[in-house]
């Protein structure tokens, strides 16, 4: 029986963060305004606590470089011998390319009413 590590997944899905930062901040938006936010309107700034607010944009800038890293890891298991390698790519890939589809569909308008 081998123990495996588990910061390599948690790595891997560092992109979801991102969106969970986002939907939080959403949420206690919706809380504090009683409707939905929209874009312009309110600023985020004048309703969201800094602890919701601050984490966003360097969890999603941080995104890319997580999944080259969590790719990296992956690989060097991989070339190790190790198991579990295919996991930790196929986690990163997946949770990057729903960051990147996230923010390109933007469901309900929220980054960029965020990013405002």
């Amino acid at each position: 029986m081998t123990r495996t590590s588990k910061w390599p997944i948690i790595l891997a899905t560092l992109p979801l963060w991102g969106i969970f930062w986002l939907l939080s901040a959403v949420v206690v938006a919706r809380a504090r305004l009683g409707t939905w936010p929209i874009y312009n309107q309110p600023d985020p700034s004048n309703v969201l606590p800094i602890l919701i607010d601050v984490p966003v944009l360097p969890l999603i800038l941080l995104a890319p470089f997580a999944c080259l890293a969590s790719l990296m890891v992956g690989f060097h298991g991989w070339y190790v011998g190790r198991d579990g390698w295919k996991n930790v790519v196929l986690v990163a890939v997946g949770s990057f390319l729903v960051l990147v589809g996230w923010l390109w569909v933007d469901p309900g308008g929220f980054f960029n009413w965020w990013s405002d």
